[in-house]
């Protein structure tokens, strides 16, 4: 009989009044509006003055060759002779690795299109590095292929927005925070 009271005494302690605590939270809406007011302010201030912009030139080329030999060219394009030559002639800053971590290189389901993709914190840049490479990529695919023609199917856009960072995700994230933050400081609250 003891374990039993002692088990049901536990329990007591370990339910919670969900509707109660609720109606505590609620009662602290001016604590979830001020906390949600200062994470969006805070966020909008990294994403506005601390966070560099990036822009994304994007260019396209067509290979007249089989659809499953896509991958092999993807990684021609992204090859280390193509970026260090780029990189030459660009006169960049970056490492191999550095420039291969802000480009994209990516096959267009069920087409011969292969899209390359650069961020740069300058558009003009990121056009221009786009360019390089299409054109680099292209030489050194004609080179150690027997392609004969690699194609121009775009050429690099001028970006005029940045792509990232995202003012509305950003908002999104930082009304989240603010919000999780005062739940968890009412909760904590409400449960000590």
């Amino acid at each position: 009989d003891e374990g039993r009271v002692d088990m049901a005494e536990k329990q007591d302690v370990i339910e919670i009044d969900v509707l109660e605590m609720l109606r505590y939270c609620l009662k602290r809406w001016k604590l979830f509006l001020v906390s949600v007011i200062l994470t969006v302010v805070a966020g909008l201030v990294i994403c506005n003055f601390i966070l560099t912009p990036q822009y994304e030139s994007t260019t396209k080329v067509i290979v007249l060759m089989k659809q499953q030999l896509t991958k092999d060219y993807e990684k021609l394009i992204a090859s280390r002779d193509v970026l260090e030559t780029v990189i030459k002639q660009c006169g960049l800053e970056d490492t191999y690795e550095e420039l291969l971590e802000r480009t994209s290189v990516e096959n267009e389901t069920d087409t011969r299109i292969i899209s390359i993709t650069v961020e740069d914190p300058s558009p003009q840049k990121a056009q221009e590095i786009a360019e390089s490479i299409r054109e680099t990529a292209t030489e050194h695919i004609q080179a150690v292929t027997d392609v004969e023609a690699v194609n121009v199917a775009e050429r690099a856009n001028l970006p005029s927005e940045a792509s990232s960072p995202s003012v509305k995700l950003w908002l999104i994230v930082s009304a989240a925070v603010g919000f999780l933050f005062s739940l968890i400081f009412s909760l904590v609250r409400y449960l000590s």
